[in-house]
């Protein structure tokens, strides 16, 4: 989801190599500070940060320009790599350490604790305003096998971002550790500016009867009970899938997101249509269909 000032186009970089060599170099002294880690291993390299503004990948090399929007690559010396997001200035990535050498099968409550501690430190790193994240730790568990049978163990937090109690539609900061603490990656993802709208004047059974008269219009809806929750979403006025890039410019908006089945299988949703009703003015601000075909 990318927001670009007036009269920015998203082929046009709106930060300049300066200011993203300051921002990364200031990220880079928080983690240092914040984690006791090298300063020799998170300087800067010689290297020029490299704008990346395409959709498209190679085997090679995966452009994560879909997921952030137009970014800026910055190298670190030993490998490792900042995205920083051109529309906000954010550091929305990081690719850390490589290396799996660490074996385990069970997180023990101390070693949850160490680790909990760790990835604290790297969330403060990557955040530094007020807490909009919840504060529950999601803490899942990814195991590898590497080419000589050894088994590794990975641990990935995630937050789910939040505005005044009300979560965003996907986005969240996602840090993954090795059981040693070691950073592996780390991601702020969908970032948006705060809603604009803070005044809700539709209620939930409003915004229900606004999404199915939307829905109708465009599909035959079975039978089936809707679900409804307040979300905060951007604004793009599509059905069909597309990447978060192709989104709509503008503000993120305080909503009722409606869930309205399209094909059931079973007892099971098979596809379905999102519809996002804004939640002051009763506006149709959001669509998209998921599911099967």
């Amino acid at each position: 989801m990318t927001f670009y000032p007036q009269g920015v186009e998203p082929g046009k970089p709106r930060l300049t190599e300066r200011q993203v060599l300051q921002i990364a170099s200031e990220f880079c002294t928080r983690l240092v500070q914040k984690t006791g880690a090298s300063p020799e291993k998170y300087r800067l390299s010689a290297k020029k940060p490299e704008f990346e503004a395409s959709n498209t990948f190679t085997p090679a090399k995966v452009a994560l320009s879909a997921v952030f929007g137009p970014n800026w690559i910055v190298n670190l010396p030993n490998g490792e790599e900042l995205r920083i997001q051109d529309s906000s200035g954010l550091v929305v990535w990081m690719r850390g350490e490589d290396r799996k050498y660490y074996s385990g099968t069970y997180l023990t409550p101390a070693k949850q604790k160490f680790l909990i501690d760790r990835v604290n430190k790297y969330k403060s790193v990557f955040w530094t305003g007020k807490d909009v994240f919840s504060t529950e730790h999601s803490i899942q568990g990814v195991r590898n096998t590497d080419n000589f049978g050894t088994k590794n163990i990975t641990f990935s937090y995630i937050w789910e971002r939040r505005f005044q109690g009300v979560p965003y539609i996907n986005q969240d900061l996602n840090i993954t550790v090795t059981t040693a603490g070691d950073l592996m990656g780390a991601s702020l993802r969908g970032w948006t500016p705060e809603p604009k709208n803070r005044k809700p004047n539709i209620s939930e059974q409003q915004a229900r009867e606004i999404a199915r008269k939307a829905a109708t219009a465009s599909y035959d809806l079975p039978d089936a009970p809707m679900t409804c929750s307040r979300k905060v979403v951007p604004k793009n006025r599509f059905w069909e899938n597309k990447n978060e890039v192709d989104r709509a410019s503008g503000n993120a908006f305080l909503a009722w997101v409606v869930e309205i089945p399209l094909e059931m299988q079973g007892r099971r949703q098979k596809r379905w249509a999102t519809v996002g009703v804004d939640a002051e003015s009763g506006e149709v601000i959001f669509g998209e269909v998921i599911g099967l075909r």
